[in-house]
């Protein structure tokens, strides 16, 4: 079974119709006109700030690609150049009342600072999917 392509702009369109003929349509056109444009504004704002996909891209010798694409469709691209990354881990954060896993990973700058670079941040995948990329990518980086 095939699926169509998902317009977010079909999304952002249909919701401002919907909101400005059922919601607003009684009141003052330029009221509804308006608060049509606002609820636009906020959507766009909340599908643009959510993370819907990321991709990692483990290249031997090369680096590693994080690709994220958001609600909206853009996508932003970072990459870690090989001779830059030390090794790859998996970090740990205690919150209030839970505790949250990150792979990172542990890079060296050019005046010999090392810091740390979490991958996959928007989606937060649980400690068992982070380890089997662990596993399968840490070889890379020896």
């Amino acid at each position: 079974m095939e699926s169509e392509n998902y317009s977010y702009e079909k999304i952002i369109l249909t919701k401002t119709v919907d909101f400005l003929f059922f919601a607003c349509l009684p009141w003052n056109i330029k009221i509804s006109l308006f608060l049509a444009l606002m609820f636009s504004v906020y959507t766009f704002a909340r599908l643009n700030s959510t993370i819907v996909k990321e991709e990692l891209f483990f290249i031997p010798t090369v680096g590693v690609q994080e690709l994220s694409t958001r609600g909206t469709g853009r996508k932003d691209i970072k990459f870690y150049a090989h001779n830059q990354i030390k090794q790859l881990i998996i970090s740990e954060s205690v919150s209030t009342l839970k505790v949250i896993f990150y792979l990172c990973l542990l890079c060296e700058n050019e005046s010999q600072k090392m810091m740390l670079r979490p991958l996959l941040n928007g989606t937060k995948p649980k400690l068992d999917f982070l380890k089997l990329i662990y596993q399968e990518t840490n070889n890379l980086f020896k």
